[in-house]
């Protein structure tokens, strides 16, 4: 039986260290080459069996198993391509990852994006937290070990750390994850492993290497399972033209072998397409060293013999007499993904089919229909197909971009047609962004309405309470429905004028509104007591006209109930005619 490397993936928020540990792991590794040392393949790095060994020395006593892994091999690019579930497998291309949380700060926006990332793919990970160094009283003598770095800290060292991993702990909790320090973990299947580290330093990186080792060999034996005599199955990361190479793609295989001259299936805006190998190259001291052949799990760069607009994050697969299954499979994956729909919907950019499929997973669980789900950047035509839902639907007339830059000319003709265009390189921050934009279009309208139209709402007469009987009646009300304001006039359930609201009291003094679920009494003229009981309901008088600005301009500001209330009076007054 053969088994592959690991795949594994580094997240985490921007400064909180997550490059400085991959470029500590491949500076010590590449230094030490007489031990193995790390290959350098295209968009990864990778760590040998023989480099796992010497690190085992080091900490003994937390690795006694053998060693059955090749190697770890770590993606240099770690995003949402690493994610992606346009796999038969239905997982992830990372196996496992490391989450890089700053310990002094623990979460910050782009940790939580990278956990629900993690939490949608089922991906494993352990987190390391990173910069104890900085925690006063750390002392590290001649040792990459962070629990012999520990004995020779002072306590108040160990006193702060432990009081930021429980913080730490805390925060993961919030999640859904129940975690503890690496070395204190009892169920590893039921805790996630947190590595104190100093990435700078390179204090606690043995330690994390070892357990994500440890991890994969105990737990993930089957996914690992190489086929050596299958075709290859990867991922595209980068999509480039390079001198001398021509049409080029940087790739993850995660399974199989990958020959020169094979014919693979990739997706396009096209659709899915057969382009052949013409070249496959390894990294070798920073120049392109070709190879007949590769084996997962590697990052290679391929030469390809055809053009054509493949997709970043686009899965691949070699044909083996399999060309129609492959495509009609590859055109299901990809019509989930880049779509167009009639209807109503928001219209959805992104960088890469990994980031899309994340984006339409998450504004599927908010329940945001999408009308359009693309590649690449915002151009004038998704701002006119905007304009045209946003004429039908006004908070749904909105663009999604994510991790894309936006043309100036695209960006004035937003502006000039009132598209907001929506933009960041955190997915959940998008939602937040258009949460915060349509609470504002709301306000904004509501108060455009409110200026110029009656208010929906519906009062029950409490009969009970009549305090005064004639000019004016006064007389208690429960607000069941919207809110009231003096001034208004009032009709009955069929519409029928009955007089105006000249004053309302709450606790025997005058308010300016009334809202749902408040009892106050109502001083009105135009009608008299003998009215109230012939009526349960009194309700703001509305015109035909009002009913029609409300139901095609403000629907999306009323309930369902307010909604049917204004279809009841415009029968009401259909029957009438």
């Amino acid at each position: 039986m053969f088994i592959r490397s690991p795949i594994i993936s580094v997240l985490g928020h921007v400064d909180h260290g997550k490059t400085t540990l991959l470029d500590k792991i491949r500076n010590t590794f590449v230094v030490q080459k007489e031990s193995g040392g790390i290959t350098q393949m295209i968009g990864v790095s990778y760590v040998k069996r023989e480099e796992i060994e010497r690190l085992a020395q080091d900490v003994k006593q937390m690795f006694a198993a053998e060693i059955k892994v090749p190697g770890l091999l770590f993606i240099d690019t770690p995003g949402h391509e690493a994610f992606t579930s346009l796999r038969e497998r239905g997982g992830s291309i990372a196996d496992l990852a490391i989450l890089v949380i700053d310990i002094n700060e623990g979460f910050k926006p782009q940790t939580v994006e990278s956990i629900k990332i993690l939490k949608q793919a089922k991906t494993p990970f352990v987190v390391a937290a990173n910069k104890v160094d900085v925690i006063a009283g750390f002392n590290c003598k001649n040792s990459a070990s962070f629990l012999k770095c520990l004995q020779h800290s002072q306590d108040s060292f160990q006193h702060k750390l432990d009081e930021k991993l429980y913080a730490l702990m805390g925060q993961l909790s919030e999640h859904g994850f129940s975690s503890e320090r690496f070395d204190r973990v009892k169920d590893f299947r039921k805790e996630v492993a947190i590595v104190p580290i100093s990435a700078k330093l390179g204090v606690g990186v043995s330690e994390l290497l070892l357990l994500i080792t440890a991890l994969s060999q105990k737990f993930m034996e089957k996914r690992l399972h190489l086929h050596p005599n299958e075709p290859a199955k990867g991922t595209v990361m980068e999509v480039s033209f390079e001198k001398g190479l021509g049409h080029a793609i940087d790739a993850i295989i995660y399974d199989g072998v990958l020959r020169q001259g094979d014919k693979c299936i990739f997706l396009t805006h096209d659709g899915p397409r057969v382009f052949t190998v013409k070249g496959v190259f390894e990294k070798e001291k920073n120049k392109l060293k070709p190879m007949k052949y590769v084996v997962a799990a590697a990052g290679v760069k391929l030469a390809l013999r055809e053009e054509g607009e493949i997709l970043s994050g686009s899965p691949f697969e070699v044909i083996k007499g399999n060309e129609k299954v492959l495509v009609q499979k590859f055109q299901t994956e990809l019509s989930s993904i880049i779509f167009k729909k009639e209807g109503e919907g928001v219209i959805v950019k992104a960088d890469s089919i990994g980031s899309l499929e994340a984006i339409l997973r998450t504004l599927e669980h908010i329940g945001l229909s999408v009308k359009s789900a693309d590649i690449g950047k915002v151009n004038k035509k998704d701002v006119v197909e905007a304009v045209a839902v946003k004429n039908k639907n006004p908070l749904l007339g909105v663009i999604f971009s994510f991790n894309l830059k936006i043309d100036e000319d695209v960006k004035r003709l937003a502006q000039e047609k009132d598209v907001p265009i929506i933009a960041s390189d955190v997915i959940y921050r998008l939602v937040d962004f258009y949460e915060e934009w349509k609470q504002a279009f709301k306000r904004k309208v509501e108060q455009q309405l409110e200026q110029q139209l009656p208010p929906v709402a519906r009062v029950k007469v409490l009969k009970q309470y009549v305090f005064r009987f004639s000019k004016p009646v006064i007389f208690g009300v429960r607000v069941e429905l919207g809110k009231i304001k003096p001034g208004l006039k009032l009709m009955d359930s069929e519409g029928q004028y009955l007089g105006e609201i000249r004053q309302i009291q709450k606790n025997k003094e005058s308010v300016s509104v009334a809202q749902q679920g408040d009892e106050v009494a109502l001083s009105c003229t135009g009608f008299d007591a003998k009215v109230l009981q012939r009526h349960d309901y009194l309700y703001p008088y509305l015109s035909d006209e009002d009913i029609d600005t409300w139901l095609n301009k403000g629907k999306t500001l009323l309930s369902a109930e307010q909604i049917q209330l204004l279809q009841h009076f415009k029968r009401k007054r259909l029957l009438k005619i």
